[in-house]
């Protein structure tokens, strides 16, 4: 997903410029790896003397001392090492809450009941859907046919059904009556499952 720093509105309309400075010159979802110019934001990374940056690792344990998270463990989602940082103070910018909720703090997932704010489209009875993770994937035309094996994936595609596109946006979203934190690995591989099948 691309960055959204194109947000210099009042009262400071120079905030979204700290995010500008590493933002790609195009935008788009679903585009080639060069549109997102991830290596402007590695060499702004790796010119900061205070920052560690450990590319591709999950947390996935805390280590508390009564109240006070000591250790944060992460793995590398590729080869399985584990590192443990220590810290007096830790962020929780995993994107999903991830550390607060393995520190044990309160959360919320799914929707409230119509009654319990008020909100004249929320359902009758709360419920644990939420919104899907979108499945973003990119492909591009050639002027030369290629091979895609032909694999029963367990999914029934065919001319009539299949997508003919050759990007997957935002409606290319699953899980959302799932657990997003216990269940996302099911729900990324059954994302990438609908892809190879539509594919294939």
């Amino acid at each position: 997903v691309h960055l959204g720093g194109r947000i210099n509105l009042d009262p400071y309309p120079k905030l979204g410029d700290v995010v500008n400075e590493i933002a790609p010159l195009r935008g788009g979802n679903a585009q080639p790896g060069d549109y997102y110019e991830d290596e402007k934001k590695l060499e702004m990374v790796n010119a900061e003397n205070n920052i560690s940056l450990f590319l591709n690792f999950r947390a996935f344990k805390v280590k508390k001392e009564k109240t006070t998270i000591r250790t944060v463990f992460a793995r590398h989602i590729e080869t399985a090492e584990e590192l443990s940082f220590s810290a007096p103070l830790f962020a929780d910018c995993t994107g999903d809450g991830t550390i607060g909720y393995l520190a044990g703090a309160d959360f919320a997932m799914g929707r409230e009941s119509k009654a319990e704010f008020n909100e004249p489209t929320a359902p009758e009875e709360a419920d644990k859907m939420t919104m899907g993770s979108s499945v973003q994937w990119y492909s591009k035309e050639g002027d030369k046919s290629s091979d895609f094996p032909e694999f029963d994936y367990g999914m029934d595609f065919n001319e009539t059904n299949a997508q003919k596109v050759t990007m997957g946006e935002w409606t290319w979203e699953t899980g959302m009556n799932f657990d997003q934190i216990s269940d996302f690995e099911r729900i990324r591989d059954y994302g990438m499952l609908v892809v190879y099948s539509n594919w294939s």
